[in-house]
């Protein structure tokens, strides 16, 4: 039996606005004209049981096999994560820093203080990388 959203409604006795909405959150396209299967009916109004029950024995996995890594100490905090990966970038970063008062001279003798902005713009845009990077 197909049914339409008002007939729907009253039978299940629900608002047909909720009704609509709840087809539409269920991932329907909604029109007044369309008609509905009982079992789309009772999935918007009462939701898909068997789903929600994957969807939870997949949260419980998850959270079981996070507790147990966390047990065997295999996590690490994200900012732990960013201090062990960052600090060999330390240096590195200093030395793009000094690099354009460093070489602006002997990368051009003739108009050092063009060599030492674009050995700084060079230098940001790689330290801009390099943050990019670790952020993710």
């Amino acid at each position: 039996m197909n049914w339409t959203i008002s007939k729907a409604a009253s039978e299940w006795g629900i608002d047909r606005r909720t009704l609509e909405r709840r087809l539409k959150a269920a991932g329907w396209e909604v029109n007044p004209r369309d008609e509905w299967t009982t079992k789309d009916i009772s999935a918007a109004i009462y939701g898909e049981l068997e789903l929600e029950r994957i969807r939870k024995t997949r949260e419980e996995a998850d959270k079981l096999e996070l507790d147990n890594a966390e047990r065997r100490k295999d996590l690490i905090t994200a900012e732990d994560a960013k201090e062990i990966f960052g600090r060999p970038l330390e240096p590195i970063a200093r030395s793009l820093k000094d690099m354009p008062s460093r070489l602006a001279n002997r990368v051009n003798p003739g108009d050092p203080i063009l060599a030492r902005e674009e050995l700084e713009e060079y230098a940001r845009e790689v330290c801009q990388m390099v943050q990019e990077v670790m952020s993710k």
